[in-house]
């Protein structure tokens, strides 16, 4: 399956390889956050049995939302090795920061259009993560 790219390849998080346990569910993918010439990429492990749900659901959520919200919305990896908090202030503000066990960790904000782009990611994530 082709990488499921949110954002810009230049500016955005990209699921580059997902992993299934021996019952098809997920249970890791490689995250590959890019940034002002940063790249990292890491393997973020899912919730033991559940897969990537909270994600998915976290996308799907925005998406119903995409008129707007008010504070932040957050979700967060097993291991915290992926943590997202989203922002609506007319475009979607999604802060990343990807950690590598106790090797390294990098944050980043990304711009989301509401809308055509954020549709685009939350489908394509639940069809990835399916």
């Amino acid at each position: 399956m082709e990488p499921l790219q949110i954002g810009l390849p230049s500016d955005g998080l990209a699921i580059r390889d997902v992993r299934r346990d021996a019952s098809g569910v997920p249970d890791r993918a490689l995250f590959r956050l890019t940034k002002d010439g940063l790249v990292a990429e890491t393997w973020v492990y899912a919730h033991e049995g559940h897969g990537f749900d909270g994600l998915t659901t976290f996308f799907q959520m925005m998406n119903q939302d995409w008129r707007g919200w008010s504070g932040e919305r957050t979700w967060s990896a097993l291991e915290s090795d992926l943590r997202l908090t989203a922002r609506h202030d007319g475009h979607i503000r999604l802060g990343v920061v990807l950690v590598d066990s106790i090797n390294w960790s990098v944050q980043a904000d990304l711009t989301l259009a509401p809308g055509e782009e954020l549709s685009a990611a939350a489908e394509g994530l639940a069809d990835l993560m399916a």
